[in-house]
């Protein structure tokens, strides 16, 4: 069974709680939290999170609670939507000021959930017969509101590795739709990348950037950057290429994208040191990259307790 972690967004300038939510990966969310771009996010939110990394610090994330992805009938909701509208109403009613927008939750509505589903197989085998959305992403271990996006393939073709349907009789959908349901697995990018060291020397081979992230740990969205500019060729200290693409000349890519030379000042002109990257003087001094960049872009007069150039 699922774990699903109910979480709390800390401020590191006070150690006080900013925002309550849920996650079933704890260093996915933050990393959504701290780089999300979506104009339609909480701009409360986001408010609070760029004044942290202009200090050159960063959110932390306490886990406040945990359990297991079960549904409540009694209450309708899931155990973990539960407990987060529990958390959000503790800590308001304590005084605590939160940024979350809602009291918490983000159940389907009822209408939706209760409408029989029917789940096939890749190869279009029948799986099951559900009596609500709710029970089939219960057995399958998902949200339901994926199931309703994948049903009858209003906005996804799949969920889960299955097909959902709202009637065990694809002839009647066909007409109803008045087109075809593609019932086709959704194919992924799995194009086979090669991983370099600064130095140009060959480490290792994945079949696609998720094996790579899970791998090395590394962000897939940066190594795509890599692979899609040839102006940035660096993601986490290495250089990326397609393996049907790998230039022949990779000395010219040395000294491209994250791993320009920076040089570390106090705030009073001090040197301190020289880096051969933002991630390593980020490390060494314990402060966030983006607040390093945006000092270096001179958007801002200081990161932290420190001052950054560019090593010309």
């Amino acid at each position: 069974m699922a774990v699903v972690y109910i979480y709390g967004l800390i401020d590191p300038r006070n150690n006080k709680i900013f925002y309550v939510g849920y996650t079933y990966n704890l260093k996915k969310r933050l990393y959504e939290h701290i780089y999300s771009y979506n104009l339609n996010d909480n701009r409360y939110k986001k408010s609070i999170i760029e004044k942290i990394l202009n200090a050159g610090l960063k959110p932390e994330m306490k886990i406040i609670d945990e359990c297991e992805y079960i549904f409540n009938k009694e209450l309708n909701m899931f155990e973990h939507e539960r407990l987060e509208i529990y958390y959000i109403k503790k800590y308001k009613e304590e005084g605590i000021k939160l940024t979350n927008l809602t009291e918490g939750g983000k159940n389907p509505p009822i209408s939706k959930t209760k409408k029989i589903v029917y789940q096939y197989d890749k190869n279009l085998n029948f799986v099951n017969k559900y009596e609500s959305i709710t029970k089939a992403a219960i057995a399958v271990e998902t949200q339901a509101t994926h199931i309703c996006r994948a049903l009858d393939q209003r906005i996804r073709l799949s969920s889960k590795g299955y097909y959902w349907l709202s009637s065990n009789n694809l002839n009647n959908l066909r007409t109803e739709k008045k087109k075809p349901i593609i019932l086709k697995e959704r194919e992924k990018h799995t194009i086979p990348i090669v991983q370099y060291s600064l130095d140009g020397i060959f480490l290792n081979e994945f079949l696609g950037q998720s094996a790579a992230e899970k791998i090395t740990g590394i962000n897939s969205k940066l190594i795509n950057k890599c692979l899609k500019m040839n102006n940035y060729n660096q993601a986490g200290g290495y250089m990326w290429f397609y393996k049907d693409k790998i230039p022949l000349n990779i000395e010219k890519y040395r000294g491209k994208g994250i791993s320009r030379k920076i040089l570390a000042y106090d705030l009073v002109g001090n040197y301190i040191a020289k880096y051969d990257s933002i991630r390593e003087g980020a490390n060494s001094l314990n402060v966030n990259e983006t607040s390093i960049c945006k000092n270096l872009k001179g958007h801002t007069l200081r990161s932290g307790k420190y001052k950054f150039t560019y090593n010309n």
